[in-house]
Order: structure tokens, then C-alpha cells, then sequence
């Protein structure tokens, strides 16, 4: 059976600070520009946005993709470079 790779692509013209603000607004349940198919959710009481800070996120496409994702702190001046997820 081929595989079929699928990559979107879009060119963003915003500087750093912008667009890590939009991704954490999105993780924080604050906008919802992708649904329904991308969908986040804080998860307890740590807002993702401070260390310990957990957000689920659902990517829908054909299937149920779940990620979860834990701020544990680090560099701050790289956007999303301390946040793991699984």
C-alpha cells in the first residue's frame, strides 16, 4: 500500500512574539481558529501558560490524532521551547 504524505504549508508574516502569543491563545482555549480541525483544551488548574501548565489538544484529520502537552519551564525566548508533548 503507498504512503501518502500530507504537509500544509502557509508563510505567516508576523514576527516571533505574534505568532507564539496566537499558538498559546489557541492552547489556552481563549480563540479556536482551526476547529474542527485542530482543538485545544487547558487541562487542571495551571494555566498553559506557566510551568506545569497542561493543554489537550485533538487534531482531526480522518482519525483522532490526541496530544498532550506540559510547559516545564526553560528558555522563554524561544517561542514553544519548553513545552514537550506526547
Amino acid at each position: 500500500m503507498p504512503k501518502i504524505d500530507v504537509v500544509d504549508e502557509a508563510i505567516i508574516d508576523a514576527g516571533c512574539a505574534v505568532v507564539a502569543k496566537a499558538i498559546m491563545d489557541e492552547a489556552m482555549g481563549k480563540t479556536h481558529w482551526w476547529l474542527p480541525h485542530w482543538e485545544a483544551k487547558p487541562r487542571g488548574a495551571i494555566p498553559p501558560d506557566q510551568v506545569g501548565g497542561m493543554t489537550d489538544v485533538t487534531i482531526r484529520r480522518g482519525g483522532d490524532l490526541k496530544i498532550h502537552c506540559k510547559d516545564f519551564g526553560g528558555k522563554r525566548e524561544r517561542p514553544a521551547g519548553a513545552i514537550r508533548c506526547s
